[in-house]
């Protein structure tokens, strides 16, 4: 699975993303059972990327100002300046697909 990865002609110019999805699909078969092959690129692996990139720019110490004053998290987020806000919605939304998403496809294989 790992090799089929990094060979590919399709990934040879970017090792990240041939590694990133080498990762993610191995992941996915262990606790899964899933096969997630380049030619069926899978929302799996695109979902686990922008997580990934979610979690960095978010764990980036004051990359957002409510770092730094935690009562802005009271603001309502179609205020003008809470874009911040919306963005952790956004990526709430992508964390719970990818956390749930993988489970509720192997409980329909199973029924």
């Amino acid at each position: 699975m790992f090799d089929s990865k990094c060979t590919s002609y399709k990934n040879q110019e970017n090792p990240d993303i041939c590694l990133t999805s080498a990762f993610t699909s191995t992941i996915l078969k262990l606790t899964y059972g899933m096969n997630i092959s380049e030619d069926n690129d899978s929302d799996y692996v695109r979902v686990s990327e922008l997580v990934l990139a979610a979690f960095a720019e978010a764990g980036h110490p004051g990359s957002f100002l409510v770092d730094s004053f935690p009562s802005m998290k009271f603001i309502p987020a179609w205020l003008p300046g809470a874009g911040w806000k919306r963005k952790a919605n956004y990526w709430r939304k992508l964390g719970e697909y990818f956390s749930h998403a993988p489970w509720d496809a192997v409980k329909e294989q199973l029924v």
